[in-house]
């Protein structure tokens, strides 16, 4: 399989003593940023489009999985050349991180 799209995207920022991000890193009070992170591939045989979409936090060199946003899975035929990819998966990929940002409200400023 061959990549054809990945894109990874800053969706919220909060701290840890706060609770809200509901993991615990090594640092007690270090700040953590979700991401939506998002890559599709194309099977060259049968030109299936293959598309990935999940959700971690990031503080420092630190990461893990968090457990309120879903991880999303898309195989579909391939729209056509790489520019179509890219838009199709692009537009994908801001409905995600959307739907992230409508996960933990509490999390995103206004």
């Amino acid at each position: 399989m061959k990549t054809t799209y990945e894109c990874e995207t800053e969706v919220v920022k909060c701290a840890y003593e706060s609770g809200k991000c509901g993991e615990s890193f090594s640092e007690a009070g270090a700040e953590a940023a979700l991401f939506a992170h998002t890559k599709a591939y194309v099977n060259g045989l049968n030109r299936m489009l293959k598309i990935e979409h999940h959700c971690y936090l990031r503080s420092g060199s630190d990461i893990s999985d968090q457990s309120w946003i879903k991880p999303g899975f898309v195989i579909e035929p391939s729209p056509g050349p790489g520019e179509e990819i890219a838009v199709l998966v692009a537009a994908l990929h801001s409905q995600f991180v959307e739907k992230a940002r409508a996960a933990c409200p509490e999390l995103y400023p206004a």
